[in-house]
């Protein structure tokens, strides 16, 4: 869902959608880092878990083969 969101604003702001691997992975490590290892400082019952990194990885480059889908299939 991350990644759809930051794809939404940044076709919002005219920028082009992150649909390559390595932008998208990157950037879905670092939303993951944060909320696994930054927030559970910051908000107190919050916890850690290094599965959860795999499954936002996971789960946003499974969406990337939909999205250069969608790109290619708008181009006339």
């Amino acid at each position: 869902m991350i990644l759809a969101l930051v794809n939404l604003l940044l076709s919002a702001g005219r920028l082009p959608p992150l649909t390559r691997v390595l932008p998208a992975a990157a950037f879905l490590l670092l939303c993951g880092l944060f909320w696994e290892y930054v927030s559970p400082l910051l908000i107190s019952g919050s916890v850690s878990d290094p599965l959860d990194l795999l499954a936002y990885l996971a789960g946003g480059l499974a969406v990337l083969p939909l999205l250069r889908l969608t790109k290619a299939q708008r181009r006339p």
